[in-house]
């Protein structure tokens, strides 16, 4: 029983060791593209929104992402600053969106992500 329990044990920590690995990759990956983690999460959130159709108001992004009003404005000035973000009026509302800059160098990153999760699924 217990050499089972032993087993279980270790599987486990295999498969959070690589999990923890992979995350570790993409947070080198992501923060060598678009800098600190906020800046990174906001810029990712951005994108997500794009591709969902779901695009965020400064408003609703420091909601979504449980950040103040005062921080998001700090960090959605530099990340505008350094040509990931821009602003679009539609209608009454100025929705944010990610340059076309930023979605090249996602791109560019893409091939690397991709292969970060085929080792973890690999086991490499």
């Amino acid at each position: 029983m217990f050499a089972e329990e032993d087993r279980e044990t270790t599987a486990r920590e295999t498969v959070q060791r690589k999990v923890l690995e992979c995350l570790n990759r993409f947070y080198a990956i992501e923060t060598g593209m678009w800098g600190d983690p906020v800046s990174c999460l906001m810029i990712r959130t951005i994108i997500k929104g794009r591709i969902e159709g779901r695009l965020y108001d400064v408003s609703s992004l420091a909601t979504y992402l449980d950040l103040s009003l005062a921080t998001v404005h700090r960090k959605l000035k530099r990340i505008e600053e350094r040509g990931y973000v821009e602003r679009r009026r539609e209608g009454r509302s100025v929705r944010l969106w990610p340059t076309a800059r930023v979605e090249e160098i996602l791109d560019l990153n893409f091939d690397q992500m991709i292969e970060t999760l085929r080792r973890l699924y690999k086991g490499g």
